[in-house]
């Protein structure tokens, strides 16, 4: 489960900012955390920034255990990128991420140049020849879907797609609706929240078992998103929580603290 947690905290960077308000937050830094509970015990927590202005972009995203987790894993990763934000929307421009064991991948793209990627280890033949041929169409890293996905106008409405490229895969996240839930408990947020279907499809870099793997049991995933209230401003359409199963474990995360421009997000709906 650690290596698919790994390879979603992208997909986690995505759900929790793709249904964003734009205008909302433009300019303004936001900073989540989001805590992931497996039987009940935290294992691991999610932290998420973001800031779009006029200009540009910035975003980060990292996963670490935490509480129950720290005992069965020291997985880490930390991802960080940058782009311009041309006609109202960002476009990728540099995107690194490390791991735990240091491995590190990072991506340029460039208007007058081909996409450049430079690894601290280099991929196994095979793999490589299957990356590069997946890296066709519209592509951005993982934290450029995060930000493209928080101005798109369909982010609330769960029907988002975007391939996926963190210098090592390449993978497909979309949302799809899946009706109304209403979140409980002590989190940031608690009240009446549209629910989504994450689907998590790999496509290259991957390992055939995990390619395997992902064909027969796909992660199940559902999200929770919602109107969040940010102490004065315009309400934010966040991501509150998420609950499914990966690798035939169940799995249940909320947001647990939040802040606009510094001002912490509110607890209960608008």
């Amino acid at each position: 489960m650690t290596f698919t947690l790994k390879r979603l905290v992208g997909g986690a960077a995505f759900a929790a900012f793709a249904a964003v308000s734009a205008p909302a937050m433009a300019g303004q830094p936001l900073d989540l955390r989001y805590d992931l509970y497996i039987a009940g015990f935290k294992v691991f927590e999610i932290g998420l920034t973001g800031e779009i202005s006029a200009k540009g972009f910035t975003s980060s995203a990292s996963m670490r255990p935490k509480g129950f987790g720290s005992f069965f894993s020291d997985d880490e990763t930390e991802m960080r990128a940058a782009g311009p934000v041309a006609s109202g929307k960002p476009a990728p421009g540099t995107f690194e991420m490390q791991l735990k064991d240091d491995r590190r991948f990072s991506v340029s793209w460039s208007a007058d140049a081909p996409l450049k990627t430079v690894r601290s280890r280099p991929l196994s033949e095979e793999r490589e020849k299957a990356v590069n041929s997946a890296l066709k169409g519209p592509l951005a890293d993982p934290l450029t879907t995060v930000m493209r996905l928080a101005m798109s106008s369909d982010g609330s409405k769960c029907n988002l797609s975007q391939r996926v490229y963190n210098g090592k895969e390449v993978y497909e996240l979309a949302l799809s609706p899946a009706g109304e839930a209403n979140m409980d408990g002590d989190g940031a947020y608690a009240g009446p929240a549209k629910r989504c279907k994450l689907t998590y499809r790999t496509i290259a870099g991957f390992s055939e078992k995990t390619m395997r793997k992902n064909r027969k049991s796909p992660p199940d995933i559902t999200l929770l998103i919602a109107p969040v209230k940010t102490g004065g401003g315009k309400p934010l359409t966040l991501i509150v929580g998420a609950s499914g199963s990966i690798d035939g474990r169940s799995f249940k995360a909320r947001l647990a603290k939040g802040s606009l421009a510094g001002a912490p997000l509110q607890a209960r709906s608008p």
